[in-house]
């Protein structure tokens, strides 16, 4: 990978993939997490901002970080793998935000990067 390129992954990201629903229909993912080189872009939402509310649902969807990750043919990340991220409010701590979207973003050279939109889900306490 280019020195200049590395530079600017200065965050680890983890990822434990997804294998498939166990006997009661939850989630199961490998034990063993997959550590990636990456770009991580966070923002802050004020809670005074309008948000829709997933249909039939009572879960509201807060995207709050997009993350860029070299890629290669190796590399395959879904939204219902888990995914660690560095914790702001705790040197050396962690935290999993939920994936929205993974999408795969060419560049001019040929090669190409994940981009994950993540944040966390709110489930909808009273009215809004």
């Amino acid at each position: 990978m280019d020195a200049e390129l590395v530079e600017m992954l200065p965050s680890t990201v983890q990822i434990n993939r997804y294998i498939g629903p166990d006997s009661h229909g939850d989630p199961t993912h490998e034990v063993t997490a997959t550590s990636y080189p990456a770009r991580i872009v966070a923002k802050n939402l004020a809670n005074r901002q309008t948000f829709s509310w997933n249909a039939g649902s009572e879960e509201l969807t807060l995207p709050t970080h997009t993350i860029w990750i070299p890629a290669d043919d190796t590399i395959s990340i879904g939204p219902l793998d888990l995914l660690s991220i560095p914790d702001p409010y705790r040197p050396g701590g962690r935290v999993t935000a939920k994936i929205f979207t993974v999408s795969i973003v060419p560049d001019e050279n040929g090669a190409y990067y994940v981009k994950l939109a993540c944040g966390w889900m709110y489930h909808r306490q009273g009215a809004f």
